[in-house]
């Protein structure tokens, strides 16, 4: 092959390539700028996911402080159930109250007689000082 037979392929080739350069270097040419805002925007959201987490961490510790503070009192209020009587001796203890109360009106009943013998005796007494003091 001479020369002047590849002149004209080989200037479809470089012509070729040369479009092609172009066209790639037009269509990558918003890429490198798609990238570098990509890379803002990670580095943007990896920022805001920081502050996030900073945030949460304190609420998240705050909460369990809250938690651990609840779970503390409601453990020593069980503790100070244990103390109180269930329902059988709660029962048992008002019967008991009520056999006391029984007595009581017993007793009541009896010492009447002794109130009133008091009172009599405590009148003859005074009378028996007005006959003499007088």
């Amino acid at each position: 092959m001479s020369p002047a037979d590849i002149n004209p392929w080989l200037s479809t080739v470089l012509s070729t390539i040369a479009i092609g350069g172009f066209a790639w270097s037009h269509l990558t040419s918003g890429s490198a700028k798609a990238l570098k805002e990509l890379g803002d925007l990670k580095k943007a959201l990896a920022e805001d996911n920081r502050k996030f987490l900073e945030e949460h961490k304190l609420q998240h510790e705050a909460i369990v402080a809250r938690f651990q503070l609840v779970e503390t009192k409601v453990l020593m209020i069980e503790g100070e159930l244990r103390h109180l009587p269930d329902s059988a001796a709660t029962h048992r203890l008002e019967m008991a109250v009520e056999q006391l109360n029984g007595k009581i009106g017993m007793l009541d009943e009896r010492l009447k007689p002794v109130d009133a013998l008091g009172r009599r005796l405590q009148e003859f007494l005074v009378r028996q000082a007005e006959k003499n003091g007088t």
